[in-house]
């Protein structure tokens, strides 16, 4: 399993699961991170942290700690591959 901070650039993938539980864990999970959200990782900050995700139709800005505790598994929205061929989009 990858956490959501090690995604690549333009990687689409979905929300498993969670590597820490308390308020980091709670705040994303009120956010609507909840295991099934897709996510594709858009730009990190120039000091790379935090970094821009956009999911449920949203960009939102994440700290890499918060990140870090997001479990995730890479696939394309439309069900494909791993998103390699980049012609997915959310």
């Amino acid at each position: 399993m990858k956490l959501l901070s090690d995604v690549p650039l333009g990687g689409v993938c979905r929300v498993s699961g969670f590597a820490q539980s308390g308020p980091v864990k709670t705040r994303v999970l009120q956010m609507g991170l909840v295991p099934g959200t897709v996510v594709e990782v858009m730009r990190p900050a120039p000091m790379g942290d935090p970094m821009s995700v956009r999911f449920r139709g949203m960009e939102v800005s994440l700290r890499r700690q918060e990140a870090s505790a997001v479990r995730v598994e890479m696939v394309s929205p439309c069900g494909g591959c791993a998103g390699c061929c980049g012609g997915c989009t959310i």
